[in-house]
Order: C-alpha cells, then structure tokens, then sequence
C-alpha cells in the first residue's frame, strides 16, 4: 500500500508537470512561417560564416513558442546535411513578444568545381502556434570555384599599395598554373613595404554572394630575410597589430591578416592592421626586435 500511494503521488505529481509545461507556451492565436522563400549561402566555410534562416511570428503572444524543422537535399545536386552543411540547432524558442527567431547554419565546403547544392528547410511542429502555409525555405549553397576561374586569372600582375602614411609602392600578386595543387586556393605577394625580396603565399576565396574575395595571411607567415643596419641579417614575418581603447597598439600573435576585395576584383582593403616584424629567432612571439613596416591602413589596387 505505502508504495502504491508513492507511485500513485509521483504520477500525479508528473502529470501536474506535465500540464504546467504545455500551459507555459503562448495560447493566443499566433502562426509561424518561414521568413524568406530562398536563401543563397557560399559553399565554402570561412570563419564568422553562420547563417540565419528567419521565423517569423504573426499575432501577438502572451507566452513563447517553440518551432522544429527538418532538412532535405532538393535538385539534381542535392546538399547533404553534416555533410555539406551543419546546423546547429533544428528546435528554437521564440520568446513571448518576439516576432523572429532563427535557425542558424554553416558550410562546410570543399575544393571540387561542382554545380550548386541545395536543400529544403521546411518547419515540421509548433508548440504554442500554428504553422503557416509559408513553412519551407529553398537553401542554395553556391560553388564558389567555378565562379573564381576566370576571376582568379585576373589577379596576377602589378598592384599599387598605399599605407597609412600615403606612401605608394608597387606589389606583385602571381596565381598559379591549373596544374599545382594552390590553383585557385593561393597567390603569392611579394614587394611588401615596397622591398622585392619580401613575399609570402595567401589565401584567396571567392565569397559567391557577395561577390566578394578573401584574402588571409595567417600570422607568423615568413616574408624572407632581410638585411637591418643595427640588428644585421633579420627573419621578417607578418603579425597583425590591435589597437586598444586607449589607441595604444600591441602584436597580435595568432589568427590571420585580413583582406577583402570590392566587386571588381581590382582593389584590396585590408580590414585589420598589418605589421612586419623583425624576429632575430623562430616565430613564437618572444623574440620581437622591431618593425620592417607597420600600416595602420593598407589597401591595394591592380595598376592599369
């Protein structure tokens, strides 16, 4: 007997949990749709590259609401999940009063020239609203590398820098041949602070929707040797320089060294400081003994 009322209070005491749970989700009449028909996302990952697939709520709402999707590959060249792409969380909560929330995704990307991925979002349950009939969105993952071969060719050749002093200098950007395995992933610059024997491989990636190309230099990445009148035969590497809120600058020793294209393809704007730094011993950020330039500003543009 004593240990059938224990179940008998525990059940009870589950249903009431139950109930309260159910009863802390909006009752007032609301419905939930996908904000956006289609969604163009570039293939490759870089870092920051999280998308957003909006929903949205209509009417107004006395508690939260709690919407699931599921995922399907669409097409011809239809995208794999964990595969192509990853999604960080199917089920979100809305909170009471909001009309948008988000699932978020990222890409995973590879280096294959292939036609574009795609796959379909659709909203599958709603805790405390209904669904729509606007309950799928369409995600096109675009190849950014058959969009990059033509661009690509057109980055080698001279480039002008200016710095942050409007110092002017000529760069050299050289892409490589089909047959090496950095076409289309690298091109090497060199002529950094205007001095040809600096020079260092970057990465390049074609953002393809905004149409946009990034340029990164990992920190650390040697520019050569170079010959100092007071320090004598010096190894230079690139670092990125942080300025605090006190307008104070200080090395930045890890992450990369940015650049950002416009959508011609013919300029470059380097979105964090650069600096050249002097090292008398391997590159691990105790060894700095000066500067062979340092920018505040940096861009580049293809001479004509």
């Amino acid at each position: 007997m004593k240990l059938n009322k224990i179940f008998a209070i525990a059940l009870a005491a589950l249903t009431m949990t139950a109930c309260s749970d159910d009863d802390e989700y909006n009752t007032a009449s609301a419905v939930v749709e996908m904000g956006e028909t289609t969604i163009e996302a570039q293939e490759d990952f870089t870092e920051d590259d999280y998308y957003k697939v909006p929903i949205v709520v209509t009417g107004e709402t006395n508690g939260p609401i709690s919407v699931t999707v599921e995922v399907t590959g669409s097409g011809d060249t239809p995208a794999t999940e964990n595969e192509n792409y990853i999604i960080t969380q199917k089920t979100i909560t809305i909170p009471a009063g909001s009309k948008i929330g988000y699932i978020e995704f990222h890409t995973t990307g590879d280096w294959d020239l292939n036609p574009d991925r795609k796959f379909i979002m659709t909203i599958t349950s709603a805790q405390g609203a209904t669904i729509g009939q606007r309950k799928s969105t369409l995600i096109a993952l675009l190849d950014d590398e058959t969009l990059f071969v033509p661009i690509y060719a057109t980055l080698g050749g001279l480039w002008i820098a200016t710095d942050d002093a409007n110092n002017q200098y000529y760069m050299t950007l050289t892409t490589y041949p089909e047959d090496d395995e950095n076409y289309l992933r690298k091109v090497n610059i060199s002529g950094w602070a205007g001095i040809s024997s600096t020079e260092c491989d970057a990465t390049v990636r074609l953002n393809p929707v905004t149409n946009e190309i990034l340029l990164q230099i990992p920190v650390g990445t040697s520019l050569g040797m170079f010959n100092f009148t007071s320090l004598g035969v010096c190894s230079v590497f690139i670092t990125g320089v942080t300025e605090g809120e006190d307008g104070k600058l200080s090395l930045s020793l890890s992450g990369n060294v940015n650049a950002t294209s416009n959508t011609a393809h013919d300029a470059f704007v380097f979105r964090n400081i650069v600096c050249g730094g002097v090292f008398n011993g391997p590159f691990d950020g105790n060894h700095f003994q000066g500067t062979l330039f340092l920018n505040t500003a940096l861009s580049i543009v293809k001479a004509q």
